[in-house]
């Protein structure tokens, strides 16, 4: 219901501590602003993943060696680790589940890139077989 006399004491209120009223404008209004900022900058960072994994399936699953960072049985460490055709047929039998296993070679990709050269073009490309 309006009450006029209400109204009139939030105003006297309000005038009357002026410099109070709008430091709590101010944060209100920050409060807000800081808000939507968080909430794009998640929203974007959301839409950039989705994004980047867009062309990827969502049932895929990509395995790659480094070289070992501990000793084993004598081995060395940082010694550099390399899948073999019949490691294909192992994962196959120690997962029945997996409908398809693809095996392919890439060059490039984590910590560098492989120069491309095709008649005077060139450029640095992640190649994959």
């Amino acid at each position: 219901m309006f009450s006029r006399d209400r109204w009139q004491e939030i105003l006297e209120v309000l005038t009357t501590n002026w410099f109070r009223t709008i430091l709590t404008a101010f944060g209100v209004f920050w409060g807000i602003m800081i808000l939507i900022i968080l909430l794009a900058a998640g929203k974007g960072l959301e839409n950039g993943i989705k994004a980047d994994f867009g062309n990827i399936a969502t049932n895929t699953m990509f395995v790659w060696a480094r070289n070992t960072t501990k000793p084993y049985k004598g081995f060395p460490v940082a010694r550099n680790y390399e899948f073999k055709i019949s490691d294909v047929a192992s994962i196959k039998e120690n997962f029945p589940d997996l409908l398809y296993i693809s095996p392919r070679n890439q060059l490039g990709g984590y910590r560098g890139v492989n120069n491309v050269v095709r008649g005077l073009n060139t450029g640095a490309y992640n190649v994959y077989g």
